[in-house]
């Protein structure tokens, strides 16, 4: 094996000497496996390195994916938002939107839940809206449907009468029936303005033409209204009176229990039925003072007739109460009654001028 030449001048250099000879091969080996160590060792620490910027990479990979997701999250929400904010004009629908532009921005976690809650409630609102409408269209189709059903009903009925002659013999009888009825009213119209008394005051009326001439003498009635002066004059002359709360107790009793009322009842109208029926008339039995003035026969104004002995007198009061006197006689142009419930007793009692700033109103068993 040929030897290279040195590149510089040794004396001691011998040319034929095989230098390589001299190293030993233990040392060779000791400097070769110190070399292999030392790669080993440069293989580990890349190995590591290698490892470690794998790791950083994977984190870094991850972390780029929760970015993503995270931007693809907000952007769902923003959309939800803003078909919520279109659809949904109530403050539900404005909260969820706030809370889906918080949600937008990324610093609070709460926002973002804020908007999705709040978009829910938009969409829920919604179909609230869509149920509503729908339940009023059906209202509307099923009014709609009766209303044809009855019409369509109506309608052919009236086609089958008209088209058919059982029909027109129906219309027929109807409009006889009809006729009759109207024609049955008109003449017990005529009948009873000519046979009837012509009544005033309370029931309305037309007024006599001229005003009864009372007796210029007091004189006696006879027949029934005699008896009810008689009757009544006896009662004022004892007299009886009242006893109690507002004298409508003790010996008053009689009239209201025969009149139908309860002791302690106001017993003008009591008293009235009492004498009434005890000199034969047949009045109903009342304690109320109109009725007893209405159960009369006859009905006149005082104004424009006189009242006569037996007759009585009414004058409404307040609150739809009355009271009521029987007419004892007429002297010039005074009244003298006998009323019950007057004060305390069944008194006598005297009116100028025919009492009618007093009385409005005369029932009478006889017509005038």
């Amino acid at each position: 094996m040929a030897q290279a030449s040195p590149n510089f001048y040794d004396p001691d250099f011998d040319p034929d000497k095989d230098y390589l000879d001299d190293f030993e091969d233990d040392e060779f080996d000791d400097e070769f496996d110190d070399d292999d160590e030392e790669d080993d060792d440069d293989d580990r620490d890349n190995d590591n390195e290698r490892e470690k910027k794998e790791k950083e990479d994977n984190k870094e990979d991850k972390k780029e994916d929760k970015e993503d997701k995270e931007k693809n999250e907000t952007e769902n929400d923003k959309e939800k938002n803003s078909e919520s904010n279109e659809t949904n004009e109530g403050p539900e629908g404005g909260e969820g939107a706030e809370g889906g532009e918080l949600g937008e921005t990324g610093e609070l976690g709460e926002a973002g839940e804020l908007g999705e809650l709040g978009g829910e409630a938009g969409e829920i609102a919604e179909a609230a809206e869509a149920a509503e409408a729908a339940l009023e269209a059906t209202e509307v189709a099923v009014e709609a449907a009766e209303t044809a059903t009855a019409a369509t009903e109506g309608g052919g009925a009236i086609a089958f009468l008209v088209s058919n002659p059982i029909g027109w013999a129906i219309l027929v009888v109807i409009a006889i029936i009809l006729v009759l009825i109207l024609v049955g009213f008109v003449v017990s119209g005529i009948i009873g303005f000519i046979g009837s008394p012509v009544p005033t005051g309370v029931g309305g009326g037309t007024a006599p033409p001229t005003v009864v001439a009372p007796p210029t003498t007091p004189g006696s009635p006879s027949g029934v209204k005699g008896m009810i002066v008689d009757i009544a004059l006896v009662e004022a002359n004892l007299p009886v009176c009242g006893t109690g709360s507002q004298q409508n107790y003790g010996p008053v009793c009689k009239y209201q229990l025969y009149a139908g009322c309860a002791c302690g009842a106001p017993w003008c109208a009591a008293f009235v039925s009492w004498v009434y029926n005890k000199a034969g008339s047949n009045i109903p039995k009342t304690c109320g003072a109109l009725l007893s003035y209405k159960s009369m026969p006859y009905e006149y104004d005082i104004d424009v007739v006189v009242p006569q002995a037996g007759d009585i007198v009414y004058a409404p009061r307040s609150g739809g109460t009355g009271h009521v006197g029987i007419v004892w006689k007429i002297v010039g142009t005074t009244l003298y009654t006998i009323e019950g419930n007057s004060g305390t007793c069944v008194e006598k009692n005297s009116y100028r001028d025919y009492g009618r700033s007093r009385w409005t109103n005369v029932g009478s068993l006889t017509r005038y």
